[in-house]
């Protein structure tokens, strides 16, 4: 039983050495977290590049029709754009936060695939085999990383807020331009019943209404 035990101990410590040892050799190093987080960090950039686009689109058309509405210098024309520049910086903060959580969140498995080899070896598994299995796993999770990178950069990059605020600015607008074509129609039917002339027609000498020539 004694032989047994000290038979069981040494296998034990042997495997213990082999797992610190793929520990050793695998483990996570400086460049590799700077690479992961320059990898994220540049996809943060190109989503920053297109948040910018998109914000410059959206107060020029703000400022154009608070300025066709002559509402440019009013609180409520103001307003729209402050909570726009808000919404702006919102978004722009949860691009750098989703950029540092990608990050973290690669490392992070890395060290959990380590962790998991080497309790793979303490346990019996050969550490050829636990090896295979870890080189599996940073396949994996750097065809996911390459993913959520690409996904990332191709996506709306304003904030679920912006985009509701986008969606009700577009039927507001819409509204408005409705209203105005529908008032637009009830000058033009008020003209033909009362033999005014409409705008257009002040413009080009024709009125509309009763005939004006002589039968001859």
């Amino acid at each position: 039983m004694k032989a047994q035990e000290d038979a069981r101990k040494k296998l034990e410590q042997e495997r213990g050495r082999d797992a610190d040892r793929f520990l050793s050799d695998n483990a996570i190093t400086d460049d590799f977290r700077q690479g992961i987080f320059s990898q994220s960090d540049a996809a943060r950039d190109v989503q920053l590049a297109g948040l910018d686009a998109s914000v410059a689109s959206t107060l020029q058309d703000i400022r154009q029709r608070n300025a066709a509405r002559g509402l440019s210098q009013s609180s409520f024309g103001s307003g729209m754009l402050g909570q726009a520049t808000t919404l702006e910086q919102q978004s722009r903060q949860g691009l750098f936060d989703e950029a540092r959580r990608r990050a973290d969140n690669r490392i992070m498995d890395q060290q959990r695939f380590l962790d998991n080899a080497a309790s793979s070896i303490r346990s019996g598994a050969s550490p050829v085999s636990a090896q295979s299995r870890f080189r599996a796993d940073i396949t994996s999770a750097n065809n996911a990383f390459e993913n959520a990178l690409s996904k990332a950069t191709s996506g709306d990059q304003r904030n679920a807020a912006f985009q509701n605020f986008e969606n009700d600015r577009r039927l507001a607008a819409s509204k408005f331009k409705e209203s105005v074509n529908q008032f637009g129609n009830q000058g033009m039917l008020a003209s033909v019943y009362t033999g005014q002339p409409t705008q257009d027609e002040e413009k080009t000498g024709q009125v509309s209404g009763g005939f004006t020539g002589s039968l001859s």
